[in-house]
């Protein structure tokens, strides 16, 4: 005999107005989810043009970003500018995680491939980071 449970939302459509609200305010308040996919990855992939335009090296690159980091909406906005702190990073891994299951748990048909493409790009990126400033601490400069 299979035991009957009260459902919280009796009704899909409630569910997923509820889902919908709750994630727009996540991404409302923090900003950093509203950079699109495409442009996230894009910008992983050419993170080393990223540098050249913003004349960073691997000497100068923690000094230059702690001049210019502000947690405000200006970095939080421009995919550009949040792609080079780690911080950024993990407030984006961690909140794309959590949307991408509330989307997938809805009954709308919601996507699973590019927010998996983008969380991997992301998650890459923050791992060369790490590796650099473990590098970097040891004195090991000339890594490649």
């Amino acid at each position: 005999m299979v035991a009957k449970y009260k459902r919280t939302f009796g009704n899909n459509f409630i569910y997923t107005l509820t889902i919908t609200f709750l994630l727009t305010t996540m991404i409302y308040y923090t900003r950093v989810m509203t950079s699109p996919d495409k442009a996230v990855i894009g910008n992983m992939i050419n993170f080393d043009r990223i540098m050249e335009a913003e004349k960073l090296t691997d000497e100068n690159i923690d000094e230059e970003l702690s001049k210019k980091f502000a947690f405000s909406e200006e970095v939080l906005n421009n995919p550009q500018s949040w792609i080079m702190y780690e911080g950024c990073m993990v407030l984006f891994i961690v909140q794309k995680i959590i949307a991408t299951a509330f989307t997938l748990s809805c009954p709308v048909p919601g996507g699973i491939f590019t927010p998996t493409f983008t969380i991997g790009a992301v998650f890459g990126q923050l791992y060369v980071a790490s590796l650099r400033r473990v590098l970097l601490f040891f004195g090991i400069s000339n890594y490649i």
